[in-house]
């Protein structure tokens, strides 16, 4: 399995609380959809979310699928579910996100 790091830099560290990490991924035109035969991406994004506590020290969430976005982009909305969706779920399987209150200060 393939992993991947990126850190985001934080002008001061948030507010004590529990922060919801939304991540958004597409995989356009799989085996069954391809630029040929779709005027759209083929599927819909997959919306994760995983939560992130702030001012408790550090801390670490696992992403997990809450819902789809449009098929073609247009509207932004979250559609919570994964009705028709088949193997996507597992593009992000074992995903996780963390906090350090140290690296924020």
């Amino acid at each position: 399995m393939k992993r991947s790091t990126a850190s985001l830099g934080a002008a001061a560290a948030p507010p004590s609380d529990t922060y919801a990490v939304k991540l958004e991924i597409d995989r356009s035109y799989d085996e069954r959809h391809t630029r040929a035969n779709s005027g759209v991406g083929g599927q819909p994004s997959l919306i994760d979310e995983c939560g992130i506590a702030a001012g408790q020290g550090p801390s670490e969430g696992v992403f997990e699928p809450i819902g789809t976005g449009s098929v073609d982009g247009s509207d932004g909305s979250i559609r919570p579910g994964l009705e028709g969706i088949g193997t996507a779920p597992k593009l992000l399987d074992g995903a996780t996100t963390s906090y350090d209150e140290g690296a924020a200060k």
